[in-house]
């Protein structure tokens, strides 16, 4: 069947979804606290402008290199659309360049479970949601 646009911005918000609850569940402080994020795809919208999204939303998270040895680099300017430097650690495989499907692939680093958003704040991403929590004062000693 013909996908239109509804579809397209269906899928956008649905992987963007998904996304940031796979980074909310994975462990930063194992192997598991790396996350591959591929789709069958050469679409801007369903690749670099996620990872942007994911980026912009998490910021315990880096793009770091794919270890693929070949295909080209994601775009970092894409039609007047801008995107972070990292995403030329992504990389694009097109079918009539590469003698494949066309595909994209990226991969992020958790550096931490907890995300700073101000002095006294921080965020417990929870995968269903996020928990705002204080930071405890401390006390200071009399003489």
């Amino acid at each position: 069947t013909n996908k239109g646009p509804d579809d397209f911005s269906m899928l956008t918000t649905l992987q963007k979804e998904l996304i940031l609850s796979a980074i909310d569940s994975a462990n930063a402080d194992s192997s598991a606290g790396v996350i591959v994020y591929s789709t069958c795809s050469v679409t801007v919208d369903e690749n670099e402008a996620v990872v942007e999204y994911a980026l912009s939303r998490r910021p315990n998270i880096r793009l770091v290199d794919t270890g693929l040895g070949f295909g080209r680099p994601g775009f970092t300017s894409y039609r007047g659309r801008s995107f972070h430097k990292s995403m030329s650690l992504t990389r694009r495989f097109y079918p009539h360049a590469h003698n494949m499907d066309g595909f994209f692939v990226a991969k992020f680093k958790k550096l931490s479970t907890k995300m700073q958003i101000e002095d006294n704040q921080f965020v417990v991403p929870t995968g269903s949601g996020a928990t705002l929590k204080q930071r405890k004062k401390k006390k200071k000693r009399g003489n």
